[in-house]
């Protein structure tokens, strides 16, 4: 005999959130070695531009991540929740990885002109395209993790501004503030 027990109703607003994993930091190792290996097989102009668009959104996510870690040193050190210095991070953090989005979305635009000079050094270009959406989209999920802790770090609510932006604009940031 098969015991069941009622499940309680969600809002649909905690299904979506209990339904989208929370992504963590990801090592680049990877992620930079194929950048690299593509840079250095590349013929094109539009191949080396891709190529340094991806290395400087690489940057941004290692910055991302230095000023994200900084914030949670301070805190295990100082035991404050919303001090300047923690405040000053985590908007570091939401800038460095805003702008990550941004070069990756100019990768893109590089690597569709690669394909249409045929520049796919060794199969390369399909492989990148491939996994540069997986992979903006995991940015923008972490965007939203680190803006949801910094929200609940401040202890006021969180005010989103929504507006119509276009799909390539999904993590622009700008003038961001975070706090109470």
């Amino acid at each position: 005999m098969t015991l069941t027990h009622p499940v309680p109703e969600q809002s649909p607003e905690a299904s979506l959130h209990a339904s989208i994993p929370q992504p963590e930091w990801m090592p680049l190792d990877g992620l930079i070695q194929s950048w690299a290996d593509f840079a250095h097989e590349t013929t094109s102009a539009a191949g080396l531009f891709a190529a340094s668009a991806a290395f400087a959104a690489l940057a941004c996510e290692s910055s991302a991540l230095a000023a994200y870690l900084d914030a949670e040193d301070y805190h295990s050190r100082h035991g404050a929740s919303w001090s300047h210095h923690i405040q000053a991070s985590q908007r570091e953090t939401l800038t460095q990885l805003s702008t990550a989005c941004q070069h990756w979305i100019e990768v893109e635009l590089w690597l569709s002109r690669c394909t249409l000079v045929h520049d796919f050094a060794d199969g390369q270009v399909p492989d990148l395209v491939h996994g540069l959406g997986g992979h903006e989209m995991y940015l923008f999920r972490l965007f939203l993790r680190v803006l949801e802790e910094a929200a609940t770090e401040s202890g006021e609510p969180l005010r989103v501004l929504v507006g119509h932006l276009a799909v390539r604009d999904c993590c622009a940031v700008r003038d961001l503030e975070v706090g109470p």
